[in-house]
């Protein structure tokens, strides 16, 4: 760092230092120019301000750190169980979803997908569940599944994913 810069630096400094000082002189002033009894309303008003600021603080980092702690989620795993065709574009699958983990929750991020071997026709779906699942528990259902190109004859594989 040059010299100049160094020079500019420490001029900034003494300028903000000053302005520091006569705000507090300002502060000061208008303090003493004040009844004795606006004087304690204002300390009270003052203090009543700090410690309001100090408690928003706290709250709003007692929250943050609530909502940055992760949770334990429940972990799921999923087996297509059979697969029947309904009609030449459809088909019945029927599938199970368990709860690997300790604790309750809710499958309601889990993809059936069918196709044949080749991956020429495919179908898929989504379902969403708004019950618990307990913890070790199994979960069994059926659905249909449109699948493309009216392949629903050739289809031979399904699996279902949970995340």
């Amino acid at each position: 760092m040059s010299a100049r810069s160094k020079a500019r630096k420490e001029f900034a400094k003494d300028q903000e230092l000053a302005k520091l000082h006569a705000k507090k002189e300002a502060s000061e002033s208008k303090l003493a120019a004040m009844s004795s009894e606006e004087r304690t309303k204002y300390k009270k008003r003052s203090r009543l301000i700090k410690v309001s600021v100090i408690v928003a603080v706290i709250a709003f980092f007692a929250i943050a750190a609530t909502q940055g702690s992760k949770s334990v989620a429940a972990t799921f795993t999923g087996t297509v169980d059979s697969v029947k065709v309904v009609n030449p574009a459809t088909v019945n699958v029927t599938f199970s979803i368990t709860n690997t983990s300790k604790v309750a929750g809710k499958p309601n991020h889990c993809m059936i997908n069918v196709s044949d071997t080749g991956g020429a026709y495919t179908g898929f779906d989504s379902p969403i569940y708004d019950t618990e699942l307990a913890a070790g528990k199994t979960l069994t259902n059926s659905l249909n599944i449109v699948v493309t190109k009216q392949g629903a004859q050739y289809v031979t594989q399904g699996t279902v994913t949970c995340s």
